[in-house]
This record gives structure tokens, sequence and C-alpha cells, in this order.
């Protein structure tokens, strides 16, 4: 089955039964043949199925699920480390890890108050080493989210 035949079959399917069966009855012999080989009829039932799917039946993926996996291993490290990665990566998750971890409080605190007294080649160069340290698909996390 080719793409084309799928496109034809999912607009006969957004279509009412009645219309669709007027569609299938204008075909040639050949072209109801054809239909009949490919199992157009199972696989327009098919897709008339997944037309009546709507938004709210679909998963919803919970938050904590997002956050990536080199945020297990950040979750062990000091508070103050911790908050000089989140300052330096500015990551699009860092209010949602924040969130995540019983101190997240202090955690503000720090890139509040603290982080921004340390010198930027002191914070450049702990962001570094942790870089460094991690594992290569943790590291297309950070660069490409």
């Amino acid at each position: 089955m080719n793409n084309q035949f799928k496109k034809i079959l999912l607009k006969i399917a957004a279509l009412c039964k009645s219309d669709q069966q007027w569609i299938l009855n204008q075909l040639t012999e050949k072209q109801k043949q054809q239909f009949e080989l490919m199992q157009g009829t199972p696989l327009l039932t098919q897709a008339h199925r997944f037309r009546k799917l709507t938004h709210q039946e679909s998963v919803q993926v919970p938050q904590k699920s997002r956050l990536p996996a080199l945020c297990h291993d950040l979750m062990e490290q000091d508070l103050l480390y911790i908050a000089i990665i989140l300052e330096q990566g500015q990551f699009a998750w860092s209010d949602q890890f924040i969130e995540s971890l019983q101190e997240g409080e202090a955690i503000h605190h720090l890139l509040n108050d603290q982080v921004k007294t340390l010198k930027a080649d002191t914070k450049a160069r702990v962001f570094q080493l942790w870089q460094n340290q991690l594992e290569f698909d943790d590291q297309l996390v950070i660069h490409y989210g």
C-alpha cells in the first residue's frame, strides 16, 4: 500500500458513511477489484475509527517524565553546585527541575544571592567540569534540548 492510497482512504474516512458508499459505487469494475485486492474495505473501517478519536482521549505525558535523565545525577549534588549549573546552563527545564526538589526554595535563594557573588570564571569552570563528566547523550540534551 502506498502513501497516496493511505491519504485517499483517510480523506474518504472523514466523510459520512453514505458519502463513503457513494464514492465506492463510482469506482469502475477494475478499480473495485484493485480496492478489494489492497484490502480497502477493512482499512477504510479502521481509518474511520481513527477519525473519531478526540483530543481529550490522547495520552497526556506527566510533567515529571519530561525532565532529562541527567537531572537524576544532578539531584545528588550539593545545592550550591546545582544552582551554579542551572544558572550557567540556562536550561528550559530549570524551573521544573527546581520544583521537583524538596530543597527548591533553598536553590532559588542560592541563585538569587550566593551564585551572583561568585566570579564568572569560577562559575564557567564549574559548569565546564560538569559538562565534561556527562555522557554523550546527556551532552546532546544540553545542546539541543
